[in-house]
């Protein structure tokens, strides 16, 4: 009998083995729960998604950038006759009533237009730019 009772001490001195290796596994994973494969996966996806709208926000920025300068630039092909009929007319000295009414109204008119520009609208498309991701849970503990 005291032969069978060191046999079962010896098994359990391996357990208790085992069980120290498997705590010491456990805090090492506790450890460095940051480095599991699924959180640098969503870190990953985190960076590609900010990726994804910093650039579709730049593209956009551009687009707009664009069209203020394409407009301002049509503004100024519009005021530069107005400008060059009022340097003709100041260096004749010709000046009329009518052409004072004329570019008062014109002027007004352009001011109209700079100060309610085209129609420009920022629209989402309906298709996300960025798939979200959740946490499938397999199995039971």
């Amino acid at each position: 009998m005291a032969q069978h009772q060191q046999e079962l001490s010896l098994q359990l001195g391996r357990i208790e083995v085992e069980r120290d290796l498997f705590k010491q596994k456990l805090e090492e994973q506790k450890v460095d729960a940051q480095k599991h494969a699924l959180i640098v996966r969503i870190d990953e996806w985190e960076r590609d998604s900010i990726n994804k709208i910093k650039e579709m926000a730049a593209e956009t920025r551009q687009a707009v950038r664009s069209h203020i300068v394409d407009y301002l630039t049509q503004m100024e092909s519009k005021l530069n006759p107005l400008t060059e009929q009022i340097r003709q007319i100041r260096n004749d000295d010709d000046i009329l009533d009518t052409d004072i009414k004329k570019w008062k109204e014109e002027l007004k008119q352009l001011n109209a237009l700079l100060d309610n520009p085209f129609l420009l609208r920022i629209q989402q498309d309906a298709a996300p730019l960025v798939t979200k991701i959740c946490l499938e849970v397999c199995g039971s503990s």
